[in-house]
C-alpha cells in the first residue's frame, strides 16, 4: 500500500512538473524560452507590408505568400526599414556567435517585429508568427470572413538542443507522393 502511494504522489509531481503555463489562448509548437502575454491585438490591415532587412528578403517573400493565398490581401514586401514603416519587420541583427536559429518577436497594436542574428532565426520567428495567427492562415485559397488578428506578445526563442526531430508516417495516413514532396521541402 506505501509503494502505491509512494508511486502515485511521485507520478503526479512529475506529471505537475511537466506541465507548462501557456497564456490563455496561445498554443505554440515547441513552446518558446520565454513568452509574454501583452495587452492588446495587432489586426492584420488589408494592404500589409513587410519590411526586412538585406538578407531576409527570402523570408519576407515566404511570409508574404503564405499571407496572400490564406488572406487574398495584397501584400507588399520591401528591402529596407522606414521609421513609420511596416506593419511585419523582418530584422537581422545581433552577434553572429550566438545561436543561428534564435529570434524574438514582439506584436503590438502597431505591427510586429522579428529580430534574429540570421535567416534561420528570421523563418523561425515567422513559423511561430503564422502560428499566432488564425488556423486558416494554412489554407491554400482565399478564406473569407476570418479576423486576422494576432495577440500582443514579447517572445524570445531558440533550439535547446543542436538536433532536431520529426516524425512522419506515410504507412498510417497514405501521404501523395506530392504531400510528401512538399513536407521535406
Amino acid at each position: 500500500m506505501k509503494r502505491t502511494l509512494l508511486f502515485l504522489a511521485s507520478f503526479i509531481a512529475v506529471a505537475g512538473y511537466g506541465q507548462s503555463i501557456m497564456p490563455a489562448g496561445i498554443s505554440l509548437i515547441p513552446q518558446p524560452v520565454s513568452l509574454q502575454r501583452l495587452t492588446g491585438n495587432f489586426t492584420l490591415p488589408a494592404n500589409p507590408v513587410i519590411e526586412t532587412t538585406s538578407g531576409g528578403l527570402d523570408v519576407a517573400r515566404y511570409l508574404g505568400r503564405k499571407i496572400t493565398a490564406a488572406t487574398g490581401y495584397p501584400v507588399a514586401v520591401k528591402e529596407g526599414l522606414t521609421a513609420a514603416g511596416g506593419t511585419i519587420k523582418l530584422v537581422l541583427a545581433g552577434e553572429k556567435t550566438v545561436n543561428k536559429e534564435q529570434y524574438g518577436l514582439t506584436s503590438g497594436a502597431t505591427g510586429v517585429t522579428i529580430t534574429a542574428p540570421e535567416a534561420a532565426g528570421l523563418f523561425y520567428g515567422v513559423q511561430t508568427l503564422l502560428q499566432l495567427l488564425p488556423p486558416a492562415i494554412e489554407s491554400k485559397t482565399v478564406v473569407g470572413n476570418t479576423t486576422w488578428s494576432i495577440p500582443a506578445v514579447a517572445i524570445i526563442d531558440y533550439p535547446r538542443f543542436a538536433w532536431r526531430g520529426l516524425m512522419f508516417d506515410v504507412s498510417r495516413h497514405f501521404f501523395t507522393k506530392e504531400e510528401v514532396k512538399e513536407f521535406i521541402d
